[in-house]
């Protein structure tokens, strides 16, 4: 892997995503993957009674042998930020691991499909005859009806 998933995710961890708020991850995901070939393209989905939520399809490759990852951006309320060691929406890096809200669930799993997919397009490039593809919402903490 040549793309490092490290800046990805503290790119992630500092968008504040509280579900169901975007906050900007769903758009940077789409940035990134949209500049390597992507056609990235943002869902708002809507039920009666639950927030609006902004979901991303972003997929590379048109043909029909298709791998998708999917997960999701939106993260729980990170408490009293005053008890965390570091910043929960900082990204700090210390003794070889990311701290902040969502490095486990799941915005560091979201980081590492970013990074493969990448790879995976810098290397196969636009003759490539499949599709790989990211299905991200921002609504799997919360009432999870209008993420994917």
């Amino acid at each position: 892997m040549t793309t490092d998933p490290v800046p990805l995710l503290q790119a992630l961890i500092r968008c504040r995503s509280v579900t169901p708020a975007e906050a900007g991850a769903l758009r940077f995901a789409a940035q990134v993957l949209g500049e390597a070939g992507f056609s990235a393209q943002e869902l708002r989905f809507s039920a009666s009674d639950t927030p609006d939520v902004d979901n991303l399809f972003a997929r590379f490759g048109t043909g029909r042998k298709h791998f998708c990852f999917a997960g999701h951006t939106d993260v729980v309320p990170p408490g009293d930020e005053k008890s965390w060691i570091y910043p929960p929406f900082e990204g700090a890096v210390a003794q070889g691991f990311v701290y902040g809200r969502g490095a486990n669930d799941m915005k560091g799993s979201v980081a590492a499909f970013m990074a493969a997919a990448l790879d995976f397009a810098a290397e196969r490039g636009p003759s490539f005859e499949g599709a790989i593809s990211l299905l991200l919402t921002g609504d799997e903490e919360g009432p999870a009806i209008n993420g994917t």
